[in-house]
């Protein structure tokens, strides 16, 4: 066998080992320890709820959601008049109120169907992890959104307000 080969396989060989031995060593001594999402309580793979009550929920919410994106948008374009109409935008504020409105109340009563199957010691668990901020605000803590808030730095800065003559 050619001895070129053998360095090649060598070196890839010893590139695998390093970036292996790199990784496991950041993993373990230098990457920063996540907290589990509640207190004291890791969440079964599935996260609390099981596919199928989440799936029902996205079922129940889906279409308050198209209507929440779709007032946003009407109020997008109100905005792009010259002289926006007020009253039209506050509508529109109102009917999203509303929709977010229905979404917590189907929340709110899939929760309480869900607390009336627990045992005592569950359901004091539950409303106990209920306290932490990072109940409400997701898994990883930062709201919906792939990135979080990180998408409005790629908008477009604000022009200064208009500032009164002194």
């Amino acid at each position: 066998m050619n001895s070129v080969w053998i360095k090649i396989l060598l070196v890839f060989s010893l590139a695998c080992n390093c970036t292996i031995a790199g990784a496991l060593t950041y993993k373990y001594f230098f990457a920063p320890e996540q907290p589990p999402p509640m207190p004291g309580q890791q969440l079964p793979p599935g996260g609390l709820f099981g596919p199928e009550v989440r799936l029902e929920m996205r079922k129940k919410i889906e279409p308050l959601r198209r209507h929440i994106q779709e007032a946003r948008a009407r109020i997008v374009e109100l905005l792009r008049a010259d002289t926006p109409d007020r009253e039209k935008i506050y509508r529109e504020i109102d009917a999203i109120s509303a929709s977010q409105a229905s979404i917590q109340r189907a929340v709110m009563d899939q929760l309480i169907q869900d607390l009336q199957r627990m045992t005592p010691e569950q359901k004091t668990a539950y409303l106990d992890a209920m306290k932490d901020q990072r109940f409400w605000r997701g898994v990883f803590g930062k709201g919906r959104g792939r990135h979080g808030r990180q998408g409005f730095r790629e908008a477009p800065p604000l022009p200064p307000p208009d500032m009164p003559p002194e």
